[in-house]
């Protein structure tokens, strides 16, 4: 991690305790998951930006009668993109150059990973936990790469959605039930076909997430010169998850990733 400011850390934390003060579907957030999932200024190897500031006062107006998390997310994602002109859209094949939140605004568009971190950044700036989840590898015969993200709700859990792509009923995404129930949990986090979802805390496994964008070409290596990312291996919730067309969490263990 590059060395950031005293200021820039205190003023994250402060945010971060203002966002968690604002409403009460944020202060029943337990301690311990604000701490992992709400609280860090950073989620993957973007840059380092004061994105709490800005999406505190572009977000918090859109969630202000939201009943709880999942409306929080569900409404974010529905209405957060429209809120920049032209609308932010994925564009494929953007990462790493559109990364961090602010040069996803700029662009107006991102790949999977960029739409992925602004989203899990806007839910954070309210006080509402989020993380995104990937793969390395798709196992299937044309394999790929993919990001996306999970959001919290004290009565279901996590459960996922695609970023910019705003279903109704979350759990059903392009990739669920396939291929994501074609995953195989415990493979390597850079070549294997499992599912990770980012954690600030260390995981009992010490797993990584797969930043196959760093990889450049070195097999095995999607955290070169000491850049990694904590991670929890989450493939088994969707393997387990419901595929009826309802809105099923993937996990109701509310501690499973302290």
């Amino acid at each position: 991690e590059k060395q950031l400011s005293t200021n820039f850390i205190i003023h994250n934390v402060r945010m971060a305790l203002k966002a968690r003060k604002s409403s009460i579907w944020a202060q029943e957030v337990p301690w311990q998951l604000f701490l992992n999932d709400v609280l860090p200024y950073a989620i993957l190897s973007e840059n380092r930006e004061d994105w709490r500031s800005l999406l505190w006062e572009k977000i918090t107006p859109l969630v202000h009668d939201a009943e709880n998390l999942t409306s929080v997310g569900q409404i974010i994602n529905q209405h957060m993109w429209s809120l920049w002109s032209p609308t932010i859209r994925f564009v494929p094949n953007c990462t790493p150059d559109i990364l961090s939140p602010f040069q996803t605004i700029t662009a107006h568009h991102a790949s999977c990973t960029g739409l992925s971190i602004l989203l899990v950044c806007a839910l954070r700036a309210v006080g509402a936990p989020a993380r995104v989840a990937g793969t390395a590898r798709w196992n299937t015969s044309t394999g790929g790469n993919h990001d996306w993200v999970e959001i919290w709700d004290h009565e279901t859990g996590w459960s996922f959605t695609g970023p910019a792509e705003f279903n109704p009923i979350l759990n059903r995404t392009w990739f669920f039930p396939y291929p994501a129930k074609n995953q195989v949990s415990g493979f390597d986090e850079c070549n294997g076909a499992s599912i990770f979802a980012t954690s600030w805390a260390p995981s009992p496994e010490k797993t990584f997430f797969p930043m196959v964008w760093l990889a450049n070409g070195i097999s095995g290596s999607c955290w070169p010169n000491g850049t990694y990312v904590n991670a929890i291996d989450v493939t088994e919730n969707y393997l387990s998850a419901s595929m009826e067309e309802e809105n099923h969490p993937i996990s109701s263990d509310v501690l499973q990733d302290n």
